[in-house]
């Protein structure tokens, strides 16, 4: 079976909403919450 990562850009707070959602998607067997914290400047 195909393996994929995927990045999704959400709104500041919304990442749990969108993690039950991912988990409800057919064939979706794995999703995880990662976040970057980053200003935007180089480091």
């Amino acid at each position: 079976m195909p393996t994929a990562f995927v990045l999704i850009n959400s709104e500041i707070g919304s990442e749990e909403d969108v993690l039950e959602d991912l988990r409800k998607v057919e064939n979706v067997q794995e999703a995880y919450v990662v976040v970057n914290l980053a200003s935007g400047e180089a480091c």
